[in-house]
């Protein structure tokens, strides 16, 4: 079975209710922490770092935008000067949208001197494209990250389909590609098993995506999978 990475995403609107989640993703075994920090109410870095810093080694720090899905409430001048000062923190990784780098680039070559690994995602939340059209924003995001994410809409079943060939063209461990929504679940179960590097798994009751697993669901489709083995 592949090598890939448990990473438990987290959102919650108060700052200070954010060490006791990152305690209870460590007691659950998650590898890696993704902190939404769009979803914070008031987002200081300094604060951020206050509370998050004996786990910066291990999170994914992530502000999306409200184009690919965020919860930001900010200007983009506002968002970008937060992603910045998200990258000075050291984290693990930053979580860049492809539409962002494509206009602020700098972005990308301020992770890289910071020692940060950018993962570079691009969503489409009303539909899963066409083949050529999911290898092209892959290809795209993989030109300036060390891991891409591509992230689609699940209207049927052949979408999964559609989404998980993207492993069959990209080599393994620099992809992240799943389809969102209940019919896009067997898409998340199945890309870890395929070559993605992350697997993004949520606390109980508190997804931040729709169709995402909570980390005991996953484990629970992971063990019946490694009895097959």
């Amino acid at each position: 079975m592949p090598g890939f990475r448990l990473c438990l995403s987290m959102g919650g609107e108060d700052p200070k209710k954010i060490q006791t989640k990152l305690r209870e993703a460590d007691r659950l075994g998650a590898d890696l922490i993704e902190l939404r920090v769009d979803h914070l109410r008031n987002i200081d870095t300094e604060v951020l770092k206050d509370e998050v810093s004996p786990y910066l080694d291990r999170c994914i720090l992530t502000c999306r935008s409200r184009e690919e899905g965020g919860e930001f409430q900010g200007s983009e001048e506002e968002r970008i000067s937060i992603l910045e000062s998200l990258i000075e923190l050291s984290p693990a990784y930053i979580d860049l949208e492809l539409a962002t780098i494509k206009a602020e680039e700098h972005l990308v070559h301020k992770a890289r001197e910071g020692g940060v690994s950018a993962i570079i995602s691009w969503h489409s939340f009303e539909e899963t494209p066409e083949a050529h059209t999911l290898k092209m924003k892959a290809s795209d995001t993989l030109e300036f990250g060390q891991i891409g994410k591509i992230v689609t809409t699940a209207k049927s079943l052949w979408d999964n389909v559609r989404v998980l060939r993207l492993y069959q063209r990209f080599d393994e461990g620099k992809l992240v590609a799943f389809a969102m929504g209940q019919i896009g679940v067997v898409s998340r179960i199945l890309a870890p098993l395929l070559g993605s590097p992350l697997m993004y798994v949520s606390l109980p009751k508190e997804a931040v995506a729709p169709g995402q697993l909570t980390i005991e669901e996953f484990r629970g489709f992971l063990d019946v999978l490694r009895e097959q083995d």
